[in-house]
């Protein structure tokens, strides 16, 4: 039996609208990330900066009174680690989203974030996920733009990091999720 006239022009619409949706979203982050740096580069003025002691002072002392002066370095500037094992969990739920990952897939694509291992593995970790699930509906979305043996689709799907098991019933029942 053939398929219904336009259900091939679906498919191919769908996978070039997840595409699309994957290049805006990696161009929002590199936005934001660029944005949170040059925002950091900018938190501290001049005089502030001579202050705390994060850059050394470009005037030469001359022979007025001596100045004394108290530095207190202040952390509300500084956002600790839970902020960013936070930011990690979002990326990672925003990631699931859009697209299917396998567990190392997810931990390796926020690690080419530019979140650190201990953070991306501890984010994705903390995530209520079904890889298996995950295998299927990763599966489906190769199926969508291009054809495979089974074993084609399964070798695919143990590349991108899925486990065998998980492979192989990505393979045998691909979800369209």
């Amino acid at each position: 039996m053939s398929e219904p006239e336009g259900t091939a022009m679906n498919g191919s619409k769908r996978s070039r609208a997840k595409g699309c949706l994957i290049i805006f979203l990696t161009a929002t982050a590199v936005l934001v990330a660029l944005s949170l740096v040059l925002g950091a580069l900018g938190l501290l003025d001049e005089e502030e900066a001579e202050q705390t002691g994060t850059r050394p002072a470009t005037t030469t002392a001359t022979a007025a009174a001596p100045q004394t002066t108290t530095t207190t370095v202040s952390s509300t500037n500084t956002l600790d680690d839970s902020f960013w094992l936070n930011q990690a969990v979002q990326k990672a739920e925003d990631y699931l989203e859009f697209s299917s990952f396998s567990k190392q897939g997810l931990i390796e694509q926020l690690e080419f974030e530019g979140f650190t291992t201990s953070d991306a593995t501890q984010a994705v970790n903390g995530l209520s996920v079904d890889w298996t699930r995950q295998a299927q509906c990763k599966a489906a979305e190769y199926l969508d733009f291009s054809s495979f043996s089974k074993q084609g689709l399964i070798d695919q799907l143990e590349f991108e990091g899925f486990t065998s098991s998980q492979a192989q019933a990505g393979a045998a029942s691909p979800l369209d999720c």
